[in-house]
């Protein structure tokens, strides 16, 4: 798990293609997400996040290495 203080720093992480424009996305408002008026936006957005499946389950692999973290 991320935590980003930051657009940037999210962004070095998750692609602005997937991403909603309150966060510095480029695939519309989250607004449109939530209306039944526009399920074909919605439809466009879950495929592209489909192809990021695996990007998303290799994300799921990086762990910490607890051992290298300052120990007080």
């Amino acid at each position: 798990m991320y935590i980003h203080h930051d657009f940037q720093s999210l962004h070095e992480f998750v692609p602005k293609s997937i991403l909603p424009e309150e966060y510095g996305g480029t695939t519309g408002k989250m607004d449109i997400f939530q209306s039944n008026q526009n399920d074909l936006h919605r439809e466009l957005w879950l495929k592209e996040l489909e192809e990021y499946t695996s990007w998303f389950k290799e994300q799921e692999n990086i762990k910490s290495d607890e051992s290298k973290t300052y120990q007080l």
